[in-house]
């Protein structure tokens, strides 16, 4: 079988550095747009990782979905490799007609100790995942089961394209108005690892966000990533899941799949206590400016009726003159959006909350084809 090899450089980059993964093949690879894969942080990082850890799990579904063997041109601790393995054994039991299963070699390999006492950095875009996962370490988890979240990263290329600086200023600067109140910096970085490789994001995003939180593995030593379903509603296979997300980590940063435990609505009800998280919460993917929420999909109408259900008013973030004909025009031709209606639903008559909007779930669950009927206006309550 042959093989694909990595390496990483590094130059400094005005107060920051550019990071490179650079991906070597004697024959070309169909998946594989750029050789030079960059990671720029304008600020907060200068050392050059110890060990290539941060690059193995992008650059090992590459060479799954290329059906080759990865040689890592550089130093591995034992636990990256242990880790890998297992990773290759996980993605090609799900996705066999995608994933092959493929070695890994290092030109060294590490038994790493880290003795460094604990820091923890959380992958951010300010969206409910992302908070809640912040509000659970810095406010309202318990103590013995929290980490000692210090930092946030909002990567850029993944969600944020490259080309829309004023976005990601935006963005940056509401997450940054977020963090403060509860004193966790918000680091920023820009990256063509999404683009550069050429795999379907859904299953490559968990090691694209793990890659990057590990760029910050000179000072930290666990990396966090919000859940986006809990347990029991997993969806697998899944980019991020609490099965493979941990096998990503290495010798210098465990990587931790966090608040799997909650349902979307009971973050929802975590957040809506936090008012400037809830003002800035970011949830729509539809929208072409990707600072605001666009209101009308179904993520922004059922976001915004979670906040309803749990006895909140709709924050600041999100549209509140939702009308019935908004909800019963939102899909749900299969069971999990059918689902995640009725969990609205059932959570307003378990809070004692009624109202139009509620009727109009009922409705909606009625019949996959609710009859389309004149736009009734409903202006919902709007935080204050």
């Amino acid at each position: 079988m042959s093989k694909i090899s990595i390496r990483a450089d590094q130059k400094r980059l005005g107060q920051g550095v550019r990071r490179f993964l650079i991906v070597e093949s004697d024959t070309p690879l169909r998946r594989l747009r750029h050789h030079r894969i960059f990671f720029d942080i304008p600020e907060g990082v200068t050392g050059r990782p110890a060990l290539l850890d941060c690059h193995v799990a992008p650059a090992l579904m590459l060479a799954m979905a290329e059906g080759r063997d990865l040689f890592v041109r550089g130093p591995v601790s034992r636990r990256m490799i242990h880790n890998a393995y297992e990773f290759v054994e996980a993605w090609a039991s799900w996705r066999p007609a995608l994933f092959s299963r493929v070695g890994i070699e290092a030109e060294s390999i590490v038994d790493q100790v880290d003795d460094r006492p604990s820091r923890a950095i959380q992958a951010f875009s300010g969206g409910l995942d992302a908070l809640y996962t912040t509000w659970y370490h810095r406010i309202g988890g318990p103590g013995q089961a929290c980490r000692p979240l210090q930092a946030a990263l909002l990567v850029q290329g993944f969600d944020i394209s490259l080309r829309d600086d004023r976005s990601m200023q935006i963005i940056y600067d509401q997450g940054r108005a977020t963090l403060d109140t509860v004193g966790v910096r918000l680091f920023r970085m820009k990256t063509n690892l999404k683009k550069a490789i050429r795999i379907d994001w859904e299953m490559f995003h968990g090691a694209a966000i793990a890659c990057a939180l590990m760029q910050f593995s000179d000072q930290f030593n666990q990396g966090l990533i919000g859940s986006s379903g809990p347990y029991d509603a997993l969806e697998i296979p899944w980019g991020s899941n609490p099965i493979t997300d941990p096998l990503v980590g290495g010798g210098a940063m465990t990587i931790h799949h966090d608040g799997c435990g909650r349902s979307r609505n009971d973050k929802i009800n975590a957040v809506a206590g936090w008012p400037v998280a809830a003002d800035n919460l970011r949830v729509c993917w539809r929208n072409s400016d990707p600072s605001q929420n666009c209101g009308i999909c179904e993520k922004c109408i059922r976001t915004a009726l979670g906040f309803l259900a749990n006895g909140h008013a709709i924050p600041k973030s999100l549209r509140a003159d939702i009308s019935v004909a908004d909800i019963l025009g939102c899909p749900t031709d299969n069971k999990v959006q059918r689902d995640r209606f009725r969990q609205l639903r059932d959570l307003a008559v378990r809070n004692g909350v009624t109202g139009a909007w509620v009727d109009a779930i009922g409705a909606k669950l009625q019949s996959r084809n609710p009859a389309r009927r004149k736009p009734k206006v409903v202006v919902l309550p709007r935080a204050a």
